[in-house]
């Protein structure tokens, strides 16, 4: 697949999980790439209806994602740098990282693309 043809694709696959699939995004609030990147992921998870929990690592909370402060999410998941970005896959309880610092829609849609096709058939996927 290449260009159009691609793109096109990975917002298929991105609608078709986004019904069993939610974001958690780790991040510090005083950081002003950080609170780019929560309006980023706002909007990603706006247009894909998808649910999203913000996990603030300093107490600052954003009023784009509902949020709350970190009491150790970010040690059990494993998350050391920030911001991150999970897909959490609401049937098996796991999480997966989608990315770590910034990623624009495109690129989010692109890794989660590459992630769940490592798991599902897409060719169930309607272009």
């Amino acid at each position: 697949m290449y260009g159009q043809e691609l793109q096109s694709a990975q917002k298929a696959a991105v609608k078709k999980f986004a019904k069993h699939q939610g974001l958690i995004f780790f991040y510090k609030g005083k950081s002003k790439l950080e609170q780019t990147e929560a309006q980023i992921v706002a909007n990603f998870a706006k247009e894909y209806h998808m649910p999203i929990l913000g996990v603030s690592m300093d107490g600052i909370l954003f009023d784009s994602i509902p949020s709350k402060v970190n009491k150790n999410q970010a040690a059990n998941l494993g998350i050391i740098s920030f911001p991150a970005l999970l897909l959490y896959d609401n049937e098996t309880n796991s999480a997966q990282p989608v990315a770590y610092g910034f990623a624009t829609i495109d690129q989010i849609e692109a890794n989660i693309f590459a992630i769940r096709k490592d798991f599902t058939d897409l060719e169930s996927v309607e272009v």
